[in-house]
């Protein structure tokens, strides 16, 4: 994907831009199931590695939210071009289900001008584990 240097998320097509500091995360979560036998040994089945991506707007402008909530709104999955959390500089793309819609509130509202939102929280979960 042909992004500039700077875009680290892109979401169904919408680049993710304007994120302060420790806002953004990309990392692996591992699926396992661990029980411990009536011997008192434990035992513990590992099942697929799938990333999660978060990513928390302080402030977000009016375009992008709209483009995003268009996006939110009309699909289940959604594909994610991201910049994992493996010190890399490779974006890594997969399909990702929304854990939650977001609930943006108002920020600002200037006279004349745009409404100002924060509180855009976004947290995904790959759908199809990976090795």
């Amino acid at each position: 994907m042909a992004e500039d240097s700077n875009t680290f998320l892109v979401i169904d097509g919408v680049p993710v831009e304007d994120v302060e500091a420790d806002d953004y995360s990309a990392y692996e979560e591992e699926y396992s199931v661990s029980e411990r036998m009536i011997s008192g040994r434990r035992v513990e089945e590992l099942g697929a590695v799938y990333w999660v991506v978060e990513v928390n707007y302080s402030a977000i402008n009016i375009d992008t939210l709209a483009a995003l909530q268009a996006q939110l709104r009309t699909r289940r999955e959604h594909q994610l071009f991201f910049l994992p959390s493996t010190g890399g500089t490779d974006m890594v793309s997969g399909v990702f289900h929304l854990t939650a819609r977001p609930r943006p509130s108002l920020h600002s509202w200037r006279d004349g001008g745009a409404p100002g939102w924060h509180g855009v929280t976004l947290r995904f979960e790959e759908v199809e584990g990976h090795d």
